[in-house]
């Protein structure tokens, strides 16, 4: 995991904070809320791991055109019995979710508005370059387009009750136009395919306008180093940013001090080798974390890291003011006495 600290578990040692052990401290669990955000369900929606290779404008397995959506294809992917007292056009007009996910759909989603009503849409694994056409989705709540080849976000303004938005696995460089989505909840943008050194970037209007809303979003696998830019999502309550160039903790703590954060993911970055202990300064950023990296955060664990952080900064304090007494003593002609040094150097 790249990824060092204290062992989650209650009573465990704390070694990996500084060689000190906490002594015979037992936590009482308290009931924790249900997960917002498992790490099955995170790997399945955004597709972390092996970036998929980059999709041809024919499909190499079928060797077939792309589909274009037309009435008749749609009521095909209803697959539902029309109603005999109900025209085609009434059947399409009541359906709220839509399933058109792996059908070699390309480029665009046009012929929408067959389907006014549908607030689910699933259109991943396709070949979509473009959101034209979505527009016409006026009630659209869930928007699933990961693992297609969309280059911008052109259109995504107009899907104003928008509440989740999955673009991992495709080829964007700046997520952006969210600025009208006030009911957006969670943002999937996963391992996007981009070229080598190159980051994907957040729009910092975008991020101030989903910020009221927005608890959840996933950045894993994009090469970014600097994530200062999130700083306003302050509800955020679970966020991933592993597998990127972050190199210390201090590098994501506006967004990480987040007085809602419970959830995070960080491992295989830099910072996993460089911070030996970020576990730790995550856990004293985040005031509200329960779970780090997929291990728990016990309140002996939390207990610890503060005591540990508090003895080091007095310490530090200490360090500070005998240093100030020596320079005001050789300057006076005269040193501090023996034991005032043994205090510092034990």
């Amino acid at each position: 995991m790249g990824a060092s600290g204290v062992d989650s578990g209650a009573g465990s040692g704390a070694g990996a904070y500084g060689g000190t052990a906490v002594q015979n401290q037992t936590a009482t669990k308290s009931p924790r809320p249900a997960k917002l955000f498992t790490q099955a369900h995170h790997d399945s929606k955004t597709g972390r791991g092996a970036v998929p290779e980059p999709l041809s404008p024919v499909s190499p397995s079928i060797g077939r055109p792309l589909k274009n959506i037309t009435k008749e294809f749609l009521l095909e992917a209803v697959g539902k019995v029309k109603p005999q007292f109900m025209s085609v056009d009434q059947h399409l007009s009541k359906q709220t979710h839509l399933k058109l996910h792996g059908l070699r759909l390309g480029p665009a989603l046009d012929k929408l508005h067959f389907v006014p009503g549908v607030y689910v849409l699933y259109a991943y694994e396709n070949q979509i370059s473009s959101m034209r056409g979505l527009e016409q989705l006026r009630r659209l709540q869930q928007l699933y387009l990961q693992h297609n080849r969309l280059t911008n976000m052109d259109g995504v303004d107009q899907l104003v009750h928008l509440k989740k938005l999955y673009l991992g696995g495709n080829r964007l460089r700046r997520i952006e136009g969210l600025q009208a989505c006030k009911e957006l909840e969670e943002v999937h943008v996963s391992s996007q395919r981009l070229a080598p050194g190159v980051s994907l970037e957040f729009c910092p209007n975008s991020i101030v306008g989903i910020a009221p809303s927005l608890k959840v979003l996933t950045s894993s696998g994009n090469q970014i180093s600097d994530v200062n830019v999130l700083g306003p999502l302050k509800n955020l309550q679970s966020l991933d940013l592993s597998n990127n160039e972050l190199a210390m903790v201090q590098s994501a703590s506006a967004v990480l001090a987040g007085p809602r954060l419970l959830q995070v993911w960080l491992r295989s970055n830099p910072l996993a080798l460089n911070e030996r202990k970020h576990r730790a300064a995550v856990v004293l950023l985040a005031p509200a974390i329960e779970e780090i990296d997929g291990k728990e955060v016990l309140p002996v664990e939390r207990e610890f890291v503060r005591r540990l952080d508090q003895q080091l900064r007095r310490r530090i304090n200490g360090n500070k003011a005998n240093m100030v007494q020596l320079n005001l003593g050789a300057s006076a002609g005269a040193w501090p006495e023996v034991p005032r040094l043994a205090a510092i150097h034990p």
